[in-house]
């Protein structure tokens, strides 16, 4: 299972963590696939006629609150966000192999995992969801946005998203809040097989639900 996870966590940085400024000059260009797309000089691309793999993002009305069972306050050393855990449930461990990655999570009782990127820039979280998706299919085709929403989480406006792609061979799913302010910017997100989502979808969220921001 190690092997997947590294797996998993290389796919996500490769996703969630290049930021690009793309250039003016432009080249039109057709993929593989038959999708019209432009080329920039610094080799960023998008699609032309707007990307087909995008959900439209909408407002969840139900007010999201952390968990009572997660009691533990894990702070970031780099922003004023954290994430409050249930550590009878989740352990921890300090990511030193990447350094936008601040935390990665383990879930005790099953194949779940999970990963803290935190940034000092602060992005617009319609930025990082077009980020995210443009990012992903360049590594996994095949990946598609099946959710996209904003979510009042203990009174913060988060950008929840759900991506599926497959990673040599192997379905997964990928299910994350976003989040930024003045201090930076945090992706919380949590990863299973495809086929693993639904029976720990719950306690994937009871980790997201702990984002936090704290004085």
């Amino acid at each position: 299972m190690e092997k997947k996870k590294t797996t998993i966590t290389s796919l996500i940085l490769l996703t969630f963590c290049v930021l690009t400024i793309k250039s003016y000059s432009q080249t039109n260009a057709i993929t593989e696939f038959g999708d019209n797309i432009i080329l920039y000089e610094n080799g960023t691309w998008e699609y032309k006629d707007g990307n087909p793999f995008k959900a439209a993002i909408t407002k969840n009305s139900k007010i999201y609150y952390k968990p009572r069972g997660s009691s533990f306050l894990l702070k970031s050393k780099k922003t004023n966000m954290g994430i409050w855990l249930n550590s009878k449930e989740w352990e921890f461990t300090k990511e030193t192999n990447n350094v936008d990655s601040e935390y990665d999570f383990n879930f005790k009782n099953g194949d779940l995992f999970g990963s803290a990127i935190v940034e000092e820039t602060k992005i617009p979280l319609e930025m990082m969801s077009e980020i995210a998706i443009q990012n992903m299919i360049a590594v996994a085709p095949d990946a598609k946005v099946t959710t996209q929403e904003y979510r009042n989480v203990n009174g913060l406006e988060v950008l929840s998203m759900t991506i599926e792609a497959t990673v040599q061979g192997i379905e997964f799913t990928y299910y994350g809040y976003y989040y930024s302010n003045d201090s930076g910017t945090i992706q919380l997100i949590t990863f299973t097989s495809r086929n693993l989502m639904k029976k720990y979808k719950n306690k994937a969220e009871d980790l997201l639900n702990g984002i936090t921001t704290y004085n």
